[in-house]
């Protein structure tokens, strides 16, 4: 019998993975489910795991100092979910405060890579009492209490992979100004404003909702250097000048530290001229701060295998920048960065702890997800009544279709796993047209500004992508 291990990762980008003697056999984003963007909470998706296999071991992955408990008997949510439909109870781990682990182990073992260092940055991780034992073997914390939590929170972490085992090099935690900013070789607690939170405090200022960064990745392309816009940035932190720390998971732009953030704030809709440059000036010196972070990285160990994983990785535009600032670096851009694959990573390195000299092959698909039979799709369509006609059909004629400026929308095989739309559920249209775009994002009642993805055969990519020095960008 196989040793079956559920993952789950809890917050938002909920998901779940089923591991099967260390190789991924499912995984499902509850949004895929649920039909709500960014859930949490993966019931749907457990469900669909649990209901159909045996569970031999649940790795949680979580960044909340706590779990949900049940009311009348205060059980644990998931052991009383996953328990309703196991005989036997799975042996059950956590993994509250090692958020960033579960991210460079997603982004490591799916690299192919041996020896690497994985880069992980994101908002916020797990939070951390500063009183942990771990972080005084590395810091001297002085704190003044004042009726609030002594938490610090991940922000920025480096590992190591070397011979399956991946060891911390460098932690960076953000946390309130009760704290004294602490910098160690190995450690730094500083209350300041990080990367991917500066970066999300320019996406709320320009009107998007928490999470939608890629709206701000997407408007940063019409913008240019505006010399009215402040630097964002010093010492690879946010101006504090400019940025109010909200933690743990944000901040926001104080909009009177500068007349032009006041003045331009947002109140209609539209964006201006001074909206597009912001976008720009937040894409352009968030990457390069990624970038220095990346070089010191490479001068501390020698290691130019790096892997990066966590929220902002989602940002293309900046894995793009970095490939060609580094032309000698192989760089792995795991490609299911969001919290979504911590579910993979929490399983995998509970795998390790049952077989300890599994090799993880390099990821090369990451079609994960549902898989329906050519009948339910029957009986899903017969159910809309007149909404469709059913024709049998060929790739060549799907192709003349595009060819003719129609929308097609294709489903087939297993569902992808990440944001990105690989072919098995995507929206396909000719990308000939000067007005395609438009068109198209019109449809999808989505903005004029956002970006699609070209889709080309791979002998021919190069003929039409500046590749970076790349082979192939599968995801």
């Amino acid at each position: 019998m196989p040793y079956n291990i559920l993952g789950i990762s809890t917050g938002h980008n909920s998901s779940a993975c089923l591991l099967s003697d260390g190789e991924v056999k499912h995984f499902m984003e509850e949004e895929r489910l649920s039909r709500e963007k960014y859930s949490a909470n993966p019931f749907k998706a457990v469900i669909d795991i649990v209901s159909k296999n045996k569970i031999d071991a649940v790795a949680v992955a979580s960044t909340a100092p706590h779990y949900a408990e049940m009311e009348w008997d205060g059980n644990n949510v998931w052991e009383v979910l996953i328990n309703k439909y196991q005989k036997k109870s799975p042996q059950f781990y956590y993994f509250n405060l090692h958020h960033h682990l579960t991210h460079a182990s997603t982004a490591l073992y799916n690299s192919g890579f041996k020896k690497a260092i994985a880069l992980i940055i994101d908002g916020a991780g797990s939070s951390v009492n500063i009183n942990d034992k771990k972080i005084k073997e590395h810091a001297n914390v002085n704190f003044i209490l004042k009726n609030s939590p002594l938490f610090v929170y991940e922000t920025e972490s480096v590992f190591e992979l070397n011979e399956n085992n991946i060891k911390p090099l460098y932690n960076f935690y953000t946390a309130n100004d009760i704290v004294r900013n602490t910098k160690e070789e190995k450690f730094e607690i500083s209350s300041a404003v990080n990367i991917a939170q500066v970066y999300s405090a320019v996406n709320l200022y320009l009107g998007f909702l928490p999470l939608e960064e890629g709206k701000t990745m997407g408007l940063s392309s019409y913008g240019k250097l505006n010399k009215s816009i402040p630097k964002l940035y010093l010492n690879k932190r946010g101006d504090k000048n400019i940025f109010d720390n909200e933690l743990p998971t944000r901040a926001n732009i104080n909009v009177i530290s500068y007349k032009e953030f006041w003045e331009n704030r947002k109140i209609t809709g539209g964006f201006n001229k001074f909206h597009k440059d912001l976008a720009f000036t937040v894409q352009q010196e968030s990457q390069e701060v990624v970038g220095d972070l990346v070089q010191s990285t490479i001068n501390n160990t020698g290691i130019t295998n790096i892997c990066c994983s966590g929220g902002y990785f989602l940002n293309c535009v900046a894995n793009y920048y970095l490939t060609k600032r580094f032309p000698n670096v192989n760089f792995y851009f795991e490609p299911i960065s969001s919290d979504a694959g911590t579910s993979i990573g929490a399983a995998r390195l509970l795998h390790l702890k049952h077989s300890p000299s599994t090799l993880f092959p390099k990821q090369k698909v990451i079609y994960y997800g549902q898989q329906y039979s050519t009948n339910k799709l029957k009986d899903s369509i017969d159910n809309k009544k007149n909404m469709f006609k059913q024709l049998k059909t060929t790739p060549q004629e799907i192709a003349k279709l595009i060819s003719e400026r129609n929308i097609v929308c294709i489903f087939q095989g297993r569902s992808e796993a990440g944001p990105r739309a690989l072919g098995n559920r995507s929206i396909l249209y000719d990308p000939t047209d000067p007005n395609g775009k438009d068109f198209v994002n019109t449809v999808k009642k989505r903005e004029w500004f956002r970006p699609f993805a070209g889709t080309v055969l791979l002998e021919k990519a190069k003929d039409y992508f500046d590749m970076a020095g790349l082979d192939e960008s599968p995801f």
